[in-house]
């Protein structure tokens, strides 16, 4: 009987034996097959250890390349440049040229000029050719004459021989000229006057210097009105000298006599007869 249960017991273990082998056998293929297909994707794979773990991260993607530089100021003003001499030379889109036939002042053509270089950040070897390009009349006459003779002047001298040519009669002393200048007739024409002579001061006035010689020269009554105030700038002393000069012509004075001569000229009668003593004295006079 010991004898049979040994050998029930012996098979036993044979076919527990045979099970477990079994068992190892089909771990082993999974393992081997889940290890071949880790190799060929970007999953996680078995490494040495036998241990799932996850790959390595990506490299960090390279910087951004650094923006182009701005372009030239030229450039971003519709500037283009000249293959020969490298200048730029401004577009002409919005802004329009002035033009001079040498009739008026050069000066508001001259300060024209110079808003548009700056708007259009014209390089200063080309303000000469630009402005004189736009001369009409007898104005280009003059200028072709100079610079066959002469050669193209600098900016600053052609401005000179604008003003020299063209400009009012001044003499060597604007300064002077603007110190001795007084109102003659209103005040609008004094203060385009005054504006014409201070804009060829070379010497840089102070503001209260400029309210002051603008004062000194207006008509008493007004200069009075406008010291009282103290005007801090040349804007202030103008527009109170206006306004000034707007109340002295609507004065009640004034009023009342323009009401006087209106009342006198609407009775004919009275003068158009004569005063007795008048008539009587005539006859007086011939008689001797």
């Amino acid at each position: 009987m010991a004898t049979v249960l040994s050998g029930i017991s012996l098979l036993a273990s044979k076919s527990d034996l045979a099970d477990l082998s079994r068992s190892v056998a089909v771990a082993t293929s999974s393992i081997t097959a889940l290890e071949q297909s880790s190799s060929t994707s970007s999953g996680p794979r078995l490494t040495g250890g036998g241990l799932l773990k996850s790959p390595p991260p990506p490299p960090p993607p390279p910087p951004p390349p650094p923006p182009p530089p701005p372009p030239p100021p030229h450039a971003r003003h519709g500037a283009h440049h000249d293959a020969n001499s490298g200048n730029a030379v401004p577009r002409f889109y919005k802004l329009e040229f002035p033009k001079f036939d040498g009739s008026d002042d050069p000066l508001n053509w001259l300060n024209h000029c110079e808003q548009f270089f700056r708007a259009q950040r014209s390089p200063d070897g080309d303000r000469v050719w630009l402005a004189t390009y736009h001369l009409t009349g007898a104005a280009q006459e003059w200028y072709f004459h100079y610079e066959q003779h002469k050669g193209p002047p600098d900016w600053d001298t052609f401005k000179e021989l604008c003003y020299a040519q063209y400009g009012p009669p001044i003499r060597n002393n604007p300064l002077g000229e603007l110190k001795r200048l007084s109102q003659s007739t209103t005040v609008a024409t004094y203060q385009q006057r005054f504006l014409a002579l201070s804009s060829r001061v070379t010497d840089l006035l102070t503001e209260r210097q400029q309210v002051q010689l603008f004062t000194v020269g207006l008509r008493d009554d007004i200069c009075i009105d406008v010291e009282l105030h103290q005007p801090e700038d040349l804007q202030e002393a103008m527009g109170l000298a206006r306004a000034y000069e707007r109340k002295a012509n609507f004065s009640p004075s004034r009023t009342v006599s323009k009401q006087f001569v209106r009342t006198a000229a609407s009775t004919p009668a009275a003068s158009a007869s004569p005063a007795p003593t008048a008539v009587a004295a005539v006859p007086n006079v011939n008689s001797r």
